[in-house]
């Protein structure tokens, strides 16, 4: 485990990718919620223009033949901040279809991700709703905006900071699956 974390250390940022990459059919991958991690990854290495490709990649297939699968990238790429179609509060909605949808392809680590994925961009969503009413419902005053912006930066923040914990618990969960899944198929 240390070895994981002192590596984390050296992280290279991801390269921008120009062209969204068709991600792998989450059947073809063996665990989904690694797949499901993967897709993530994936869109944080597009550029903007091509995380709102993936955006309506996304749509296109829901519109095509509605599944879980679908329904879950497109809550992920609606979740990648930095591109013009990014809206959390759909992120959350459609992470929920993505739950609610059968048949479910997801497994026990799957679900979770895609329950606090919905659940922290619910979040974010209120918290976000939250400082827009406070700030119209009274008369600003100097420096209002400054503090607001500080104080939903400092939200955001917290929220991926969670969003980013959750993502490396799901990871060594799956891990353990994958590890009992190989275990249980050598007896």
């Amino acid at each position: 485990m240390s070895v994981l974390l002192a590596g984390c250390a050296h992280h290279r940022p991801p390269v921008v990718a120009s062209v969204p990459v068709k991600p792998a059919p989450v059947h073809s991958i063996q665990n989904p919620a690694l797949a499901l991690l993967d897709y993530a990854h994936q869109l944080t290495a597009f550029s903007p223009q091509a995380r709102e490709a993936a955006v309506n990649a996304a749509r296109n297939d829901i519109r095509s033949q509605p599944n879980a699968t679908d329904y879950a990238r497109l809550a992920l790429a609606l979740g990648t901040p930095g591109q013009r179609l990014y809206t959390p509060d759909e992120a959350a909605r459609y992470a929920g279809l993505a739950l609610k949808t059968t048949p479910s392809p997801w497994n026990t680590a799957a679900r979770q991700y895609l329950t606090d994925y919905a659940r922290l961009y619910t979040q974010l969503t209120r918290s976000r709703a939250s400082n827009s009413v406070g700030a119209t419902s009274a008369v600003p005053k100097a420096g209002d905006d400054a503090h607001a912006s500080a104080g939903s930066s400092a939200e955001v923040q917290r929220l991926q900071t969670e969003l980013a914990e959750a993502r490396r618990k799901l990871a060594a969960l799956a891990h353990i699956e994958d590890r009992l899944d190989s275990a249980d198929s050598d007896n």
